[in-house]
């Protein structure tokens, strides 16, 4: 019997994924989402260890991986192209938190950025961000 629209044929449906940098990348985060956890809960430790021997006085320190939620607004926001994962930055983050205001942070940061932190083959940059709360 040839093929007609009205056939009684089974059906199936396909969905066609496009190869975007924004699937490929999102796919490639799902792979080393894992690596990533490892390396921030490794960073944190680190950088306990390294801030307990100095004189910084720290309220508290955490870290965080970027979700693939957040990670997709960010890839999906207009001024930005990026290419693939090793081009993203605050894939994992780090926050610490100081008793003290930005002379607090530019302590622990000046203190951090004269420590070599061998954690990853990649590239491992420190960022201070002062954030002013309220008591």
């Amino acid at each position: 019997m040839p093929w007609s629209p009205t056939a009684p044929y089974a059906s199936a449906v396909v969905k066609i994924v496009p190869h975007t940098p924004i699937a490929q990348i999102l796919a490639e985060f799902e792979k080393e989402q894992q690596r990533y956890k490892d390396l921030a809960e490794k960073a944190e430790r680190l950088v306990k260890e390294v801030l307990a021997q100095s004189k910084c006085q720290v309220h508290a320190i955490s870290s965080r991986v970027k979700t693939k939620d957040s990670l997709e607004g960010k890839l999906r926001r207009p001024d930005k192209n990026y290419q693939s994962l090793a081009h993203l930055t605050d894939i994992v983050g780090l926050r610490v938190i100081t008793y003290f205001d930005a002379e607090g942070v530019d302590s622990v940061f000046s203190f951090l950025s004269s420590v070599p932190v061998p954690l990853s083959r990649g590239n491992l940059t420190i960022v201070a961000k002062a954030v002013a709360t309220g008591s």
